[in-house]
């Protein structure tokens, strides 16, 4: 049942109140984000919450989920600066969340005239939009693509296992090239179909109406628009599905920048190390995300959506990582794992990997096979979610301590 709006603020203060905020001088202030701000809350919307506090504690940063009254609450704890370093980071690298998170948010509680200032910055920063990607680097990343389209089209006329996954691998980079080459802010996977065609929706987000001509075919690509021939004909083949992702890289290609002003810095080498792994904290804070975009799935899987199929894919690579992640793994990718529907050791072997987990493969050999129902597919891919998150409590309720991903190590 749909909530008032007085009931949400009651919610959001008896949040405050229990978290002790208003009491803790360290706090600046408190902005109340998404879709409990609009008419587009429902019953399965949570509340976002962005705890900001002073630079007294630069590595005061918290992430962390709680349930009151049935509703639940993500939030965020952050030093100001370091806010200030994301929004910044997000106009460097194409997203305008920020904007919507921040500088359009609800301030709930100020303790602070810096809150003030934190919003018009992340307003004025995203003023006048976001840079397009260089040509150089456009071309980098087409020359990449094309090579993946090459590995993309033999597996479509051998009906290889690992088709779909890299169909969704790839689609995604072409789609968040798009987006970069217009100067267009990334949009979240699940919520994608919801912005590409609710004007609403694409308003809450502050996006840009991308044209009609990209989002048709991507619509079409991943079966979301409710009335396109997928609908009468959900098996098309790996084939045909290729030939349509061609069409759509071919289109994406005519929008490369024409001009590029900046000097080309070539990368320096990566230094091969065998990194250690992921720490309790660490695997809990990916888990987190993970189960956002589960619940997502899980949606998908409920309504029987086509985009599940896509969305899927993307799911079970983020479980993939995980898994590897968490053993002190990073470079097997999840794409080249079998040859001929068996297992590649070899990939682990050149990585210096002698033991591999067969009971983890098989597991995921499975879901990259399985044409099961939505439903069957969604409960398989859990039966692999608590094989790959074994040992990580996280629950329904939880805090977990985070690292900034963009202030520079000193």
């Amino acid at each position: 049942m749909a909530m008032t709006n007085n009931e949400i603020d009651q919610i959001i203060d008896e949040f405050i109140g229990k978290q002790g905020y208003k009491n803790n001088p360290h706090v600046l202030g408190i902005i109340v984000c998404g879709s409990c701000l609009t008419d587009l809350y429902n019953e399965k919307s949570d509340i976002d919450i962005n705890i900001v506090f002073d630079d007294s504690n630069i590595d005061r940063m918290t992430r962390g989920n709680d349930i009151i009254r049935n509703r639940r609450i993500e939030f965020f704890e952050r030093p100001i600066s370091e806010y200030k370093l994301i929004i910044e980071n997000g106009y460097s690298n194409q997203s305008n969340a920020m904007l919507s998170i921040i500088g359009l948010g609800k301030v709930w509680y100020k303790n602070s005239e810096d809150i003030d200032e934190l919003q018009e910055y992340a307003k004025k920063t995203f003023a006048n939009g976001m840079p397009k990607i260089r040509k150089t680097n456009a071309q980098r990343k087409i020359t990449d693509i094309e090579e993946k389209m090459k590995d993309l089209e033999v597996l479509a006329k051998t009906d290889g296992i690992y088709f779909n996954q890299l169909f969704s691998l790839v689609l995604e980079e072409i789609t968040s090239l798009y987006h970069r080459m217009l100067g267009y802010t990334l949009i979240e996977t699940a919520k994608r179909p919801k912005c590409y065609t609710d004007e609403k929706y694409r308003k809450k987000y502050v996006i840009d109406k991308l044209p009609e001509e990209f989002t048709k075919q991507y619509l079409d690509i991943t079966s979301a628009n409710i009335s396109n021939s997928l609908k009468k004909d959900p098996e098309r083949t790996n084939i045909e599905k290729y030939f349509l992702l061609t069409d759509l890289f071919a289109y994406v290609k005519t929008s490369i920048p024409e001009e590029d002003n900046q000097e080309t810095i070539e990368k320096p080498e990566t230094f091969k190390f065998r990194p250690s792994p992921l720490s309790y904290q660490k695997a809990r804070e990916k888990m987190s995300i993970i189960d956002n975009k589960i619940e997502k799935l899980e949606e998908f899987a409920n309504k029987d959506d086509p985009y599940f199929d896509f969305y899927y894919y993307l799911v079970t690579e983020r479980l993939f990582n995980l898994y590897h992640e968490r053993n002190g793994i990073y470079n097997i990718p999840a794409d080249r794992i079998f040859k001929d529907d068996k297992e590649d050791t070899t990939i682990y072997n050149q990585e210096g990997i002698n033991h591999y987990d067969e009971k983890f493969l098989e597991m995921y050999r499975q879901l990259l096979k399985s044409n099961e129902s939505r439903i069957i597919r969604f409960q398989k891919l859990m039966e692999f979610y608590k094989y790959v998150t074994y040992g990580i409590n996280l629950g329904k309720k939880y805090r977990i301590i985070i690292k900034s991903r963009v202030r520079k190590k000193i």
